[in-house]
């Protein structure tokens, strides 16, 4: 059975205690929410036999993978897996925190619909790794992504009405499609199932809202 730890409130004040395998994590809170929007003072220490050592991220996170308690059971691969998406997703917040200008505006506002969703820059605050971005490269990041609030033109191929198939979760018929239909497919998806093919560009661009596999036209009314 997994361990969810603790809180404690004492005369330096309230923190989260998790256990160890050797040890206790002690996370001093800053805030507490019921909603889970907690803050913590930074950085988490480890508690072992009366002492306290203080742990940067990283550190942290490899004593929080290597307690079963806390994590299951993981294999080798599966530990190392894990730790390179959360400690990418935490890199991935930083770059965007840092190279956005309109950090003011964003919590202010007002902001329209894209603009909010490219606004999620921290992601989901139950999710361990938010931010991870795999499979994307560095470069298809800043590209795709809407941390980056990138703005992309989609591809149309002509594809014969025979070799299309539709699935929904609506219960709806299927469209009846013309001669040659055009179904329009993201720059990245294009080059992956064609590499080194040319597609005609979308003549508009789309915003990239969260998550990065959706896009939104101009004066669209939801989100595609």
């Amino acid at each position: 059975m997994l361990h969810t730890g603790g809180l404690v409130s004492d005369a330096s004040g309230e923190r989260a205690v998790l256990p160890l395998s050797d040890g206790e994590l002690h996370l001093h809170l800053r805030h507490r929410s019921a909603s889970g929007e907690c803050r913590f003072v930074w950085p988490p220490h480890q508690v072992h036999h009366g002492t306290s050592q203080p742990l940067d991220f990283a550190a942290a996170l490899d004593r929080v993978l290597a307690t079963p308690e806390l994590v299951g059971e993981l294999d080798a691969e599966s530990r190392a897996r894990f730790r390179e998406r959360v400690l990418e997703s935490r890199a991935n917040t930083q770059e965007s925190l840092e190279a956005r200008d309109d950090l003011t505006r964003l919590q202010q506002g007002p902001l329209n619909f894209v603009a909010a969703e490219q606004g999620l820059l921290a992601g989901h605050a139950f999710h361990p790794a938010p931010k991870s971005r795999a499979p994307f490269t560095a470069q298809e990041a800043q590209r795709y992504c809407p941390e980056h609030r990138a703005r992309v033109g989609l591809a149309w191929w002509g594809v014969a009405p025979e070799r299309v198939v539709e699935e929904s979760s609506r219960d709806r018929a299927p469209p009846s499609w013309p001669p040659t239909c055009c179904p329009p497919i993201w720059p990245r998806g294009c080059r992956r199932v064609r590499p080194g093919r040319r597609s005609s560009p979308c003549p508009c661009t789309l915003g990239r809202p969260a998550p990065a596999r959706t896009a939104r036209g101009p004066g669209a009314r939801g989100c595609g």
